[in-house]
């Protein structure tokens, strides 16, 4: 079923609500209507304890800050170099926010748009949506809808929509930071990445066209290994010389269509999610900077708080023909799926039988 409260007010006055999806277990998966936002995932353990699985804000104050984690990314999530692109054979000058470059929409970022809501008669799906009117450097209109499903299996499935009105980029993603244990170190958690190649960058995170191999470094994630055992193996200061000592990279999922990307799991509290779509690329990315800030409820982070998983085109695609065009025609519209799909490891705890 499906419940609407008051989260609170924007300072232009509006409210911002709250839509709470539970399903038969007895767990549920929290959504706002401000940046279309995952805002709490309710998820039970191995011991039959709920956690809440995703970090975000206590109060609609912090919203309208840096604070993106559980929005959705758009209208063109990620770098695109210097803002400049050619689009319908004209070149393109967007809004430049990093470095000199494009990212997350600049002032159109749809992390900091109200969303309409309409929830589904069946009780476990929502639908947000909007009219981007081209903030950021594109100067047109772009119909999105998000919708989000949680079902009885514990499966959180986010479908997006772009019809746009004009030949134009779209490369939506959800920015949602997770933690299997909730408010533990996420460096504990094991990760397997479906990839043997990720986008080679220059020294501003852009990705310039080549492929690296992941094989016998640090950025390989093909069989399971902690977050903190990765991180130690490297050895050769990749990471330090890319991004600041942490992973902020672009893997090249393997295969095509709608399949596996990624697994992560808690040995300490059996969660496990593994994460299912048609996209291109996933963005893992460890911030290390959480315990500059209080999470929900006020509890105290560590700076390995959460990892995300961010399933997208690869960033900068646009100006790098190796790689699948995000450009859209008018009217062509962009449909694509990404799944987090929960269980409790062994089929123990609530839940699972």
């Amino acid at each position: 079923m499906i419940t609407k409260t008051d989260f609170g007010l924007i300072s232009n006055g509006r409210m911002v609500h709250q839509y709470t999806i539970s399903n038969k277990k007895g767990e549920r998966a929290e959504f706002l209507d401000y940046g279309a936002a995952i805002h709490s995932l309710w998820l039970f353990d191995r011991a039959g304890r709920l956690s809440d699985c995703v970090l975000g804000v206590t109060t609609s104050e912090e919203l309208e800050g840096m604070n993106s984690e559980g929005s959705v990314i758009g209208r063109c999530a990620n770098r695109i170099a210097y803002g400049r692109c050619r689009i319908g054979g004209k070149e393109i000058q967007l809004e430049t926010n990093q470095w000199g470059h494009f990212i997350h929409g600049a002032s159109g970022n749809y992390a900091k748009k109200l969303f309409a809501a309409e929830a589904a008669p069946e009780g476990n799906q929502i639908t947000f949506s909007l009219t981007d009117t081209g903030e950021g450097g594109f100067h047109d209109n772009v119909q999105v809808k998000v919708t989000y499903t949680f079902d009885d299996d514990s499966r959180l499935t986010i479908d997006y929509e772009m019809i746009p009105e004009r030949e134009t980029i779209l490369c939506p993603t959800n920015h949602a930071y997770f933690n299997l244990d909730e408010f533990g170190d996420v460096r504990d958690e094991k990760l397997t990445i479906e990839s043997g190649s990720i986008a080679d960058i220059n020294e501003d995170g852009v990705p310039n066209g080549q492929t690296c191999s992941v094989s016998g470094n640090v950025y390989d994630f093909t069989t399971p290994i902690t977050i903190r055992e990765a991180l130690a193996s490297d050895r050769e200061g990749y990471l330090k010389k890319r991004s600041r000592g942490v992973f902020d990279t672009i893997y090249l999922i393997d295969g095509t269509g709608y399949r596996k990307a990624a697994t992560l799991f808690s040995e300490e509290s059996g969660r496990e999610m593994t994460v299912y779509t048609d996209s291109d690329a996933l963005i893992l990315f460890t911030p290390d900077q959480c315990g500059k800030k209080a999470g929900k409820r006020g509890v105290q982070l560590p700076d390995f708080a959460a990892v995300c998983l961010e399933t997208q085109f690869v960033p900068n695609a646009v100006n790098c023909p190796e790689f699948r065009s995000p450009i859209f025609k008018a009217g062509e519209a962009l449909r694509t799926r990404t799944q987090y799909a929960f269980r409790v490891r062994n089929g123990e705890g609530t839940g699972e039988k």
